[in-house]
């Protein structure tokens, strides 16, 4: 019994750290997707959470970096599709803290008659990408606004000309729903193989 229960933990321990390998990191917004397709044809569709912490401050653009033009769907109508040419790039277009990296798809509620609430999260932010694989990792940003400009945070991109405008970036990872990942995959198939041979000598 005590061996069953050692594997049990095992088991358990296992599935923690592969679903914590899969998770999107990313304090004041935070940002997962899902993939589901087949080679070369990979539906993607991003979910935008915002945890600012400021009752008044709404994201009302969200962009990511891909291989191409690939947006095919918006969570609803006021988020209007926008390509970009030349890309978003912070850096470029010299906000301070921005980095060096060109959005090309971009979902934007400039007149912000549905953005996204603080405490808020909204999905159906959808783009077909045609890789071998299904993209592991994805660089997005997000602008808000705060009309009282009361964020206190530090971890943003900011231009002094538009006051009360907060840029953030980072890197999304694939959600765990989504297709699993091999060492996910080998995690999930040893704790239960496991499982198994201890349940066999318990019995025997």
């Amino acid at each position: 019994m005590c061996k069953l229960r050692k594997g049990l933990m095992i088991f358990i321990v296992a599935l923690g750290f592969a679903a914590s390998s899969t998770a999107a990191f990313g304090a004041p917004v935070d940002v997962t997707y899902s993939a589901n397709g087949t080679t070369g044809n990979w539906a993607l569709d991003f979910s935008v959470t915002n945890n600012l912490g400021v009752d008044t401050m709404y994201i009302y653009s969200f962009g990511a970096q891909l291989a191409g033009p690939s947006i095919t769907g918006t969570p609803t109508t006021d988020w209007l599709i926008s390509y970009p040419d030349p890309p978003f790039n912070p850096s470029l277009l010299g906000y301070a803290n921005g980095s060096d990296t060109d959005y090309n798809n971009i979902w934007e509620d400039s007149w912000m008659n549905s953005p996204i609430p603080n405490g808020g999260t909204l999905s159906g932010f959808q783009a077909m990408v045609s890789s071998t694989s299904a993209p592991v990792s994805v660089k997005w940003y997000a602008l808000a606004y705060d009309g009282n400009e009361s964020y206190t945070g530090d971890n943003f991109f900011y231009s002094p000309d538009f006051p009360g405008y907060y840029g953030f970036e980072g890197t999304a990872s694939r959600s765990a729903a989504a297709v699993p990942e091999p060492a996910t995959a080998l995690l999930f198939g040893a704790g239960l193989a496991g499982l198994g041979l201890l349940r066999r000598k318990a019995k025997s």
